[in-house]
């Protein structure tokens, strides 16, 4: 799957972009900034010289991902954000931040420290609210036709219940907990 870009869009030569990323109309990318693959970044984000984003990142539109506290300091501190964190709609994600994997953020937040993994937060500034919890994460099962359909981890080779060799993969999407 490629790399699909709205236009107008203004995106820096030398941003690295992931294959199978989205990116919406009149979204500013800045220099050196990095997006993993399967990212989705919405219409009219920003995202600041030097940011750096995950694989499986969405972004909300009207978002922001700053990099410079103090803009005529010229000292640029870029955003992070790390795998599979969703971000909402009308952010503001201040300099130096940290979005763990998995985090969440609610729509209209403004985020001035960093956030641990699989943490929801949202507001004025942003706080914690609770776990954040994946709508849809795709899940790799073997089955075993002995045993009928079993969760069996991927890569497993016997079946742990009657020892059979497994002999077919199986794909559900599920909602599940992040870990």
């Amino acid at each position: 799957m490629g790399l699909k870009i709205y236009q107008p869009s203004n995106i820096h030569p030398s941003a690295k972009i992931g294959d199978g990323t989205k990116i919406g109309a009149f979204v500013d990318i800045g220099r050196d900034v990095i997006l993993g693959k399967n990212c989705n970044i919405q219409a009219h984000v920003t995202i600041s010289n030097e940011c750096k984003l995950g694989d499986n990142v969405f972004i909300g539109p009207n978002t922001s991902l700053l990099n410079d506290k103090y803009p005529v300091s010229n000292v640029c501190s870029p955003v992070i954000v790390e795998d599979n964190a969703v971000i909402g709609g009308g952010c503001i994600i201040l300099p130096n931040v940290r979005i763990g994997e998995s985090a969440n953020i609610g729509a209209g937040s403004v985020v001035v420290h960093d956030v641990s993994s699989n943490c929801l937060v949202y507001g004025n500034p942003a706080a914690w609210r609770g776990e954040s919890i994946t709508i849809y994460k795709p899940q790799t099962f073997m089955y075993c036709s002995n045993c009928d359909y079993i969760k069996v981890p991927k890569g497993t080779l016997n079946c742990p219940i009657c020892e059979r060799k497994l002999t077919k993969t199986v794909e559900k999407d599920e909602g599940v907990l992040p870990k």
